[in-house]
């Protein structure tokens, strides 16, 4: 048999299936104590908490979709560059003199 290799894949799918059913979660459980104890600034927390979660499930699902992760890019994706020396803005740069064709 010949050894096969298997490459680590992204679990930014998984991170988002757990980001939604947190969201979830933590607004079924603010509806809850809103049915148990009706106010109208407890109203407006559970619309706001609802709100930001929505916010931060569209986040967290652009952030899959780009790189494949809830949270950055992977460390594979990102380029590193090297530090560029400044240049002196004294002498502009000139392009090569070139002689004129059909001139000896």
């Amino acid at each position: 048999m010949s050894p096969q290799t298997r490459e680590a894949q992204p679990s930014g799918g998984d991170g988002l299936l757990f980001s939604i059913a947190a969201s979830v979660v933590a607004i079924v459980s603010f509806e809850a104590v809103f049915l148990a104890y009706p106010s109208w600034w407890l109203l407006v927390l559970v619309l706001l908490s609802a709100i930001l979660a929505t916010c931060g499930i569209v986040f967290v699902l652009l952030r899959t979709i780009d790189g494949d992760t809830r949270i950055g890019l992977p460390q594979s994706r990102v380029k590193e560059t090297a530090p560029v020396a400044p240049r002196s803005s004294a002498q502009p740069i000139r392009p090569a003199a070139r002689a004129a064709a059909g001139h000896h």
